[in-house]
């Protein structure tokens, strides 16, 4: 064999190498800037189906949003979603101790079935489960690498689940071993209140929902009590359709009839709300961000996780897959400490048949 010969092709191989992995890089970029080919048109963007994840707040009637548009008529809209959340909530004074240390996996399916133009039903089917989890590693050295305060978090093991409130001296919830179930049934009445003509214009409907007690309530999997929300929900696209973004909004109560967790202390009323936008620019890739708001579940307790107004901001991203299915990646944190969970991983499939 020539050596001189091999010698003068190996410039040549590496260039063709190059080119290997160029190509895709190439092509990747290029479909990220023009949008991914045969693939949906600009698409209705809708608020992240996430909830309040707190594994004593997940239990109740509290709707996530979904805007102002309704299933169209004759048709089927169905979501699965997985919201996994990791609890690090602690707080202590004379009458009180929590701690809540652990993670809280909510599945739901989530179907919605358009009536006629005026009037949408829904079911949402949980399963709920409580474990000591996997992610505290993982938040911990996110929080190192950004200078966030662990909060104590290095000082407890890692991945345990401990789920505990006293007052006065009596343990009202102990959950210290990993469990999962069927959680609380909801049913769901869409009503159209506004609609423009035109393709995705502006919608407002109003939403209502009850809450059913299929949950055990000793496990945390639901609340036994038997709730009933009413919310208005807006969706706009067009006031900065210029700028490929929708506004989206809700406001709305939610009624608790005679809870089974920390019954003496559970408000029968509570009041929430969502504001966020949606910008698209591209037909296969939306970027959302939304705050979610809610008034206090329990009264009498200065414990943050249990008494004041809990906000939370969610942000991520919708990508259509196809024309009609589409996937939501996104992460909650709350704003006031300890208000919510530490962190909220929102993963949601939604399919229109």
């Amino acid at each position: 064999m020539n050596l001189d010969h091999v010698k003068d092709l190996q410039p040549e191989v590496k260039r063709m190498r190059l080119i290997k992995v160029a190509c895709p890089v190439v092509l990747i970029f290029s479909l990220f800037v023009l949008g991914w080919p045969n693939r949906a048109d600009a698409f209705a963007v809708y608020p992240f189906y996430s909830r309040h994840m707190s594994p004593v707040t997940q239990i109740f009637g509290l709707p996530p949003a979904e805007g102002g548009t309704l299933t169209p008529s004759g048709h089927m809209e169905g979501r699965v979603v997985l919201d996994i959340a990791n609890n690090f909530n602690k707080g202590k004074n004379p009458n009180e101790t929590l701690n809540f240390d652990g993670e809280t996996y909510r599945t739901t399916l989530a179907l919605r079935y358009g009536l006629n133009k005026t009037l949408e039903i829904g079911l949402d089917v949980p399963y709920v489960a409580h474990t000591g989890g996997i992610f505290d590693g993982f938040i911990e050295g996110f929080h190192n690498v950004f200078h966030f305060t662990n909060r104590s978090r290095d000082k407890v093991e890692k991945n345990q689940l401990d789920y505990q409130y006293t007052r006065d001296g009596i343990r009202r919830i102990d959950i210290e071993n990993s469990t999962s179930g069927l959680g609380d049934l909801m049913l769901s009445l869409g009503v159209r209140l506004y609609r423009d003509e035109e393709p995705h214009g502006r919608s407002a409907a109003l939403r209502l929902g009850l809450k059913l007690p299929t949950g055990d309530s000793d496990r945390l999997l639901g609340s036994g009590s038997t709730d009933f929300s009413l919310a208005l929900a807006g969706t706009d696209p067009a006031t900065l359709s210029a700028w490929d973004m929708t506004l989206f909004g809700e406001i709305g109560g939610v009624w608790i009839h005679d809870s089974e967790v920390l019954e003496d202390m559970t408000r029968h009323l509570a009041g929430f709300g969502t504001l966020g936008f949606g910008w698209a620019p591209l037909t296969w890739m939306a970027l959302k961000a939304q705050l979610d708001v809610h008034s206090p579940f329990f009264r009498d307790t200065r414990i943050n996780a249990l008494g004041p107004w809990a906000t939370q901001v969610d942000v991520g991203f919708t990508f259509a897959l196809t024309k009609k299915t589409f996937f939501d990646l996104g992460i909650s944190e709350p704003i006031l400490v300890e208000t919510a969970p530490d962190v909220d991983f929102h993963l949601a499939l939604r399919r229109r048949f």
